[in-house]
């Protein structure tokens, strides 16, 4: 025992003293580590702040930086020699992450690369068993990791059609007379859509990371955080149906205000603030049932952050810094990587700049349409009516609508133009959320000979479900100076495997041949020209091609008319691209 007190002062001294003398040499690795990530991680904040539902990174990644430094000291006296064969690892998994990102061109890989970097320099300064005390305050990390293939789209339609289901189960026991179709609620005096907003995903994700920070904060035991990660989901889909049902309830019978604007987003913090304090209830009462009979449910356990303070790791080497004691090579190696990394990333972020980091709301502005910029007639169509539809910010559908209705003998067909869009714009995911089942048809070549055929287009075939109602839908998505706007960001995650690598690969040379990539000179906003033919019985072929003309005409005309064709080039200084 006497030896064990005596050597602890000595082996602090010892680290505490050696360090200071190099700690160019702490900091040197670290530093080349950020700026090779900083065009990456650029990408991500300014790409996620664009998505409410991730707004909440900034805060949490700050509250994981608060958490490792509160316990410094207590992993510091745990602190154990790191292993260069695992630093070498982890830093090469960090440099391959990076410049897959850089290829691929996403802040995703750019967070990922990040959260492994600071682990490994974690590890590398203060070894595994300074590591461990920290893991559940890095592992919060992984909440700040967008989900990749679109599924966080995905994922807000499904919340969408079971909030709509959940809210409409409420409002028939209320007594509410309405009528449901997809994520859209028909009440006597208006029509109220199921947003994204509204779906719950921001009260789920925010409502995790509150209660993930609390339970490494209060250090709870993984089993304890578990259970309350998973009732934290359930009060999400409760408290947000009350929300979609009370604000339908509260804008028929008492004000409009509350279904939209400022009444709205009342209801939303009154609802968070409901979730989380069932959450803590729940916990509270569970701690109080099982407290006594399961250790790790009992309310009074902690780790106490002194209770490895008297802990001496044994057979500690004089100092635990793997990067001052692995050798000048070791760490030449590495930053002259993450240097390459760097100059590569700046190289990338200046041929990319992908539109969808841009807010529509920055964008410029293009010339209103009216009843008069498509003809009376186009071929065998007339037009028996237009209507322009404008929607608050944030709603699923676009700001405005610009809609033509035309028929052709027992045939009707809908030309609509929706902007401002800051991206390419998936209309599949639409029609599904509002009740069809469609069969999409991503970026077919326009025929040749047609009016611009050097745009492709994407069909979607959608059906009711237990009905005989069916239909057509052809769009392409252009931008201000009628360039077509495919986003790579989207055509990842809708191509097949080969062509993927097939793109990154083009995509690579171009990185290296310093050749601007198509989305950098795009010119927003983003507008979406739709034709919409719904139809009982199925199209003949005649009919078919009938519709597609119609389309390429409509297109044309509404191209060739003021609100593009009155634009500047694309080269004119008066257009910001972006």
């Amino acid at each position: 025992m006497a030896s064990a007190s005596t050597s602890h002062p000595n082996l602090k001294q010892t680290v505490s003293d050696g360090q200071p003398k190099q700690s160019w040499k702490i900091w040197w690795l670290p530093i080349s580590v950020l700026l090779a990530l900083a065009p990456l991680l650029h990408q991500y904040f300014t790409w996620t702040w664009l998505k409410g539902h991730y707004q909440y990174f900034p805060l949490l990644i700050a509250s994981v930086i608060a958490l490792t430094w509160h316990r410094w000291d207590e992993a510091q006296r745990s602190a154990t020699p790191a292993r260069r064969s695992n630093l070498a690892a982890g830093l090469g998994a960090v440099v391959l992450l990076a410049f897959l990102g850089y290829v691929v061109w996403t802040g995703l890989l750019g967070i990922v690369a990040a959260s492994l970097a600071a682990v490994i320099l974690i590890y590398g300064w203060i070894g595994w068993g300074g590591l461990k005390p920290l893991l559940p305050g890095l592992s919060l990390l992984i909440l700040a990791i967008p989900l990749p293939l679109s599924l966080d789209t995905k994922l807000i339609f499904n919340m969408q059609f079971v909030a709509s289901g959940l809210a409409d189960l409420l409002l028939d026991g209320a007594g509410v007379w309405h009528v449901r179709e997809g994520v859209l609620l028909i009440t006597e005096h208006g029509r109220y859509m199921t947003e994204e907003a509204c779906s719950g995903v921001r009260s789920l994700f925010s409502s995790l990371a509150v209660v993930a920070v609390f339970s490494v904060v209060s250090r709870h035991r993984w089993q304890r955080t578990a259970i309350n990660l998973v009732q934290t989901i359930l009060w999400v889909l409760i408290g947000n149906a009350v929300r979609v049902a009370a604000s339908v309830a509260l804008a028929d019978y008492v004000s409009p205000w509350f279904a939209s604007g400022s009444g709205h987003e009342l209801l939303s913090f009154l609802v968070f603030a409901f979730i989380l304090g069932m959450v803590a209830n729940t916990d509270a009462i569970l701690a109080t049932l099982l407290g006594e009979h399961v250790s790790w449910y009992d309310e009074t356990y902690a780790i106490s952050p002194n209770s490895t303070s008297d802990a001496v790791p044994a057979q500690s080497p004089p100092s635990v810094n793997a990067f001052t004691g692995s050798g000048r090579s070791f760490n030449t190696i590495f930053a002259c990587l993450f240097s390459f990394l760097c100059l590569f990333g700046l190289l990338t972020w200046r041929i990319s700049q992908p539109v969808w980091t841009i807010s529509a709301t920055d964008a410029n502005s293009l010339s209103e349409l009216t009843e008069n910029d498509l003809p009376i007639k186009i071929n065998n169509w007339e037009r028996v009516s237009f209507e322009h539809v404008q929607r608050g910010d944030g709603a699923m559908m676009a700001r405005n609508s610009y809609t033509w209705n035309y028929t052709n003998g027992q045939i009707a067909a809908t030309v609509s133009v929706d902007c401002p869009w800051s991206s390419w714009h998936n209309l599949n995911q639409c029609y599904r959320a509002i009740g069809w089942e469609t069969s999409p048809s991503y970026f077919i070549a326009s025929r040749e000979g047609v009016p611009w055929e050097n745009l492709s287009f994407s069909n979607l075939e959608i059906s009711r479900p237990n009905s005989d109602q069916s239909g057509r839908v052809l769009f392409t998505v252009v931008d201000a100076n009628r360039n077509e706007v495919q986003s790579d960001h989207w055509r990842y995650s809708l191509q097949s495997p080969t062509r993927f690598f097939r793109t990154a690969l083009n995509r690579l040379q171009n990185i290296l041949t310093a050749t601007m990539d198509p989305n950098s000179r795009l010119a927003l906003p983003a507008s979406t020209i739709q034709l919409l033919i719904e139809h009982g019985e199925a199209l003949t072929p005649e009919e078919n091609e009938a519709i597609e003309s119609f389309f390429y005409d409509a297109r044309k005309q509404l191209l060739e008319g003021r609100r593009w064709s009155g634009r500047p080039s694309a080269g004119n200084d008066e257009i910001n691209t972006v």
